[in-house]
């Protein structure tokens, strides 16, 4: 971690990259730059930008912030913008499913306590990813023909400060915990990766296609910023 104004920051330089950029992602200060970017000159590009970081830093320090999960009986969770009570229960089979207002998630009889929690994540954690495979693929398809774009393949990933990508050849990836973000916002971020078939950058004719097809996706946008890091389970 390097250090500009006692603001510490990091550099994650990326060969696809052709220009410098800044990110505060969960209370921490990022450079993304070209692979040979010297760091002197990120640290004169975040003295310039200094004022806008700060400001960014308040505003997530403001934001609710996120308890970590204990996985008891009657704690929330998120699944597709609705919370869900939790309720455990113990069966032969391991099931996860949602029925009225619950979250039910059925174990073996674990005494273990540790274990316990280990094992309701790991499945809440599955279920959430398929769930997020089914959503994200059947919305990939239709904006796509909204579009008039084709993709390669979808793929469900684990980002640490992204939604998603786009590459050239038209292979997508998402991080499978936008599944716990309203519809709106989870169609917002289908449309972005979609729209980079077409422009692959975030030029004002991208973000016109953008609005062609999500007249209000400032919206969800805005809300992805504000809620994005409360998208969790841990």
């Amino acid at each position: 971690m390097i250090e500009s104004h006692s603001t510490p920051f990091e550099i994650i330089r990326s060969t696809r990259r052709k220009r410098i950029a800044l990110r505060v992602w969960e209370g921490k200060v990022q450079i993304l730059a070209p692979k040979r970017f010297p760091e002197h000159d990120a640290k004169v590009f975040l003295d310039k930008n200094f004022a806008w970081v700060q400001k960014q830093l308040h505003k997530q320090a403001n934001h609710a912030s996120y308890q970590p999960k204990k996985y008891t009986d009657g704690e929330m969770f998120s699944y597709l913008g609705q919370n869900y009570f939790l309720t455990i229960a113990y069966a032969k089979k391991p099931v996860v499913m949602v029925r009225d207002n619950q979250l039910f998630v059925f174990i073996r009889t674990i005494t273990d306590t540790d274990k316990r929690k280990q094992k309701i994540y790991q499945q809440l954690r599955a279920w959430y990813w398929q769930q997020a495979e089914q959503e994200l693929q059947q919305k990939s398809q239709q904006y796509a023909q909204q579009l008039g774009v084709q993709f390669k393949s979808i793929t469900i990933r684990q980002f640490k400060s992204r939604w998603g990508s786009c590459s050239v050849k038209g292979d997508i990836q998402y991080t499978w915990q936008i599944i716990l973000a309203p519809h709106a916002v989870i169609d917002y971020l289908v449309v972005h990766e979609l729209s980079h078939l077409k422009h692959h950058n975030h030029s004002m004719r991208f973000w016109q296609l953008v609005e062609s097809v999500m007249p209000d996706y400032r919206n969800s946008k805005n809300w992805l910023k504000t809620h994005g890091h409360l998208l969790r389970i841990e």
